[in-house]
């Protein structure tokens, strides 16, 4: 019997790549913002609550329907979609509140969150599209 893909590994996939995401830009926003590079509480709570935010966030939105059936392209839009939708949540709950006065410097922030995650998300997705492809093709996966 061959063995089945689980929504569980899609599932734990998004949860890694939200975890290295938020790792990443924590970092290049204290080294940007020229603060020194310690890890306080803040950290962890974003370490903890992101990853969650997003899962849900992919849970309510159907990303993890029938994983069998999905079109590369249809994906690609709703993980940008969602991606998207998600950055402005996070930026107006979390850095809104500790982005200093500076405009440009909140957008700098905002697409390089975005486009962290976005990058990690379809490596992933694309990733497990492989694994799906390589399993219909040779049945023994």
């Amino acid at each position: 019997m061959a063995k089945q893909i689980h929504i569980v590994t899609y599932v734990l996939s998004d949860f890694i790549a939200s975890i290295l995401a938020w790792i990443i830009f924590y970092s290049l926003h204290k080294i940007l913002t020229s603060h020194e590079m310690i890890f306080r509480l803040k950290f962890f709570y974003g370490l903890f609550l992101i990853p969650f935010g997003w899962l849900i966030l992919y849970h309510l939105l159907g990303s993890y329907k029938s994983i069998y059936y999905k079109s590369r392209l249809l994906e690609l839009l709703s993980t940008f979609t969602i991606t998207f939708s998600g950055t402005i949540i996070l930026f107006f709950i979390y850095l809104f509140y500790n982005c200093s006065k500076k405009n440009v410097f909140f957008y700098v922030l905002f697409f390089t969150f975005f486009i962290l995650m976005f990058s990690f998300t379809l490596f992933f997705i694309f990733f497990f599209f492989y694994m799906i492809y390589r399993h219909f093709l040779y049945k023994n996966f």
